[in-house]
């Protein structure tokens, strides 16, 4: 992925049509995440990977 080849826009660009949410993740899309990790409620939870990258990984 350099810049002669397949340049950073272009990048952003294709990974952005390929996510649902059609939008590029901003680090304020990991708080509802950390928050649910944090809560009491969410103790049964043990060795989860909790995947926040807008549904890019369901195709």
């Amino acid at each position: 992925m350099t810049e002669q080849g397949y340049g950073w826009d272009k990048f952003r660009e294709a990974t952005t049509k390929r996510t649902p949410v059609r939008r590029w993740g901003e680090p304020k899309d990991m708080v509802p995440a950390a928050i649910f990790l944090c809560d009491p409620e969410a103790v049964y939870h043990t060795g989860q990977n909790i995947v926040v990258d807008g549904g890019y990984t369901i195709y």
